[in-house]
């Protein structure tokens, strides 16, 4: 009996710290801030051009793959986690609008600036190794995340439905 009191405490204690952690997490005030998934149609446009101009090796998959997007702001920080369920791939990036940051991604190192414009969130990410740049403008339409992608002269879009604040 005391070793099922002892477990419920602590249950209850670790209960009790995840719901506080996620208390810290703001999910208003922006309206790009929630957790956003890529349409079950995946509907895109420009989608293979915008791959080629970043020149993606044929190996790897080219296609379009569900893709969660989360964006929440916890204390004078904002997160940004980008998720590929299905490769098991996850990201988290802390930033601050207006400063640059930086991500690992494989063997390259990532320069990702933040900022916003009117009610959009702007990403501009440069891949130094590789000589690229990419401008990312997430907007929201409605009920749904557009997100614009512009490598060069090719510009694409993919749009995510909000499945969580």
């Amino acid at each position: 009996m005391s070793r099922v009191l002892v477990a419920l405490a602590l249950f209850g204690v670790v209960a009790l710290a995840a719901a506080s952690g996620d208390a810290q997490k703001e999910w208003t005030g922006k309206s790009w801030l929630g957790k956003w998934q890529s349409l079950p149609t995946d509907k895109s446009e420009n989608w293979e051009a915008f791959v080629n101009a970043l020149a993606i090796p044929e190996q790897y998959t080219r296609d379009l793959q569900k893709t969660v997007h989360t964006f929440y702001k916890q204390g004078d920080h904002y997160h940004h986690i980008f998720a590929i369920p299905d490769k098991n791939f996850e990201k988290n990036i802390e930033f601050n609008l207006g400063a640059e940051s930086s991500a690992k991604h494989g063997e390259h190192e990532v320069k990702i600036k933040y900022a916003e414009d009117g009610d959009k969130l702007v990403a501009d990410v440069r891949i130094a190794a590789k000589n690229k740049h990419i401008h990312d403008v997430y907007e929201v339409q409605g009920e749904e995340l557009v997100k614009t992608y512009k490598v060069g002269d090719v510009v694409a879009k993919r749009w995510f439905k909000k499945i969580a604040q």
